[in-house]
């Protein structure tokens, strides 16, 4: 009954977008902000400007671990084994705002490093680098707004990329290496 209740929700909640969200001026803006992270680029590119600078260095590392985590997860194990089809190869009515994409739907890659780095960020750098949320949630919802993922590929990657955050921040807090030590 629960599956029942989630794959209902997952096939509901796009069409709803669709059809009541979806406006000529959030369209170009939700179409950027879903591309904003392709092939983790900006998470990427968070990285290595936090690591090349001696005084952010610790958090860019942790940031950097947290997404080679969450990539082994989701993109190397999950989606391969999962193998969920993308809502419009499944879904008639659905359309969707920008190319078709060739990996698998769950769990939301995009969203899932997303919350990783936003998660490393707020550990290493408190309130400051929780702001790494807003564009972490801003990708998030684009997702579902321009077709491309179910609620339930978003609200898993973001769990997903939590944990592995998580995971790689408490590991590295236990390394004892002067260069990831706080001052």
């Amino acid at each position: 009954m629960m599956i029942d209740a989630i794959q209902n929700f997952d096939k509901q909640l796009p069409l709803l977008v669709q059809e009541h969200v979806r406006c000529d001026f959030l369209d170009p803006i939700m179409m950027m902000a879903s591309h904003a992270n392709d092939y983790g680029i900006i998470c990427i590119a968070t990285c290595f400007v936090l690591v090349a600078v001696k005084k952010t260095r610790q958090g860019g590392i942790m940031a950097a671990t947290s997404l080679s985590f969450e990539v082994v997860a989701c993109n190397l194990l999950l989606k391969n084994i999962i193998q969920r089809p993308r809502p419009y190869l499944v879904m008639e009515d659905l359309q969707i705002l920008v190319a078709h994409e060739t990996s698998y739907s769950f769990p939301s890659g995009h969203t899932a490093s997303s919350f990783a780095v936003a998660y490393a960020l707020t550990h290493a750098f408190g309130r400051r680098g929780a702001l790494a949320y807003l564009p972490a949630a801003t990708i998030s919802a684009s997702r579902l707004y321009v077709g491309v993922h179910y609620p339930s590929d978003i609200i898993c990657g973001a769990v997903l990329g939590t944990v592995a955050a998580a995971v790689a921040c408490k590991l590295l807090t236990k390394i004892p290496l002067k260069f990831l030590r706080k001052k």
